[in-house]
């Protein structure tokens, strides 16, 4: 199974992730990049959840042209993102080292 970006509608990430899980069940892994941003309002420190790639999408699965068209004609969905020449892959140790990341958002009940 390989990564691929799909990109949607800012704002539609999480709705978008919840349609991709229904559609196809198991064979498809969803992650939505977060990061924590730590900002200081009136004095008090807060803790935010925001989106790292806004409008974007991170999808693992075993990429064929049936779940290409299925993804790019979703509504919502603007287009798996491509080079014109197939599916773009995305290298795992970048999922996997964003992943690692995101893990730490567990800590602070922010995932």
């Amino acid at each position: 199974m390989e990564w691929y970006a799909v990109s949607v509608f800012e704002g539609n990430e999480e709705k978008i992730q919840d349609r991709l899980k229904a559609i196809f069940k198991q064979s498809i892994v969803t992650l939505i990049p977060k990061k924590r941003t730590i900002f200081r309002r009136g004095g008090i420190n807060k803790l935010e959840l925001n989106y790292l790639f806004p409008g974007y999408i991170l999808i693992q699965t075993d990429m064929d042209k049936a779940k290409f068209e299925i993804i790019n004609k979703m509504s919502g969905v603007i287009r798996l993102v491509n080079t014109g020449k197939g599916y773009t892959k995305i290298f795992h140790r970048i999922c996997k080292s964003i992943e690692g990341d995101m893990s730490n958002c567990s800590r602070f009940n922010m995932k």
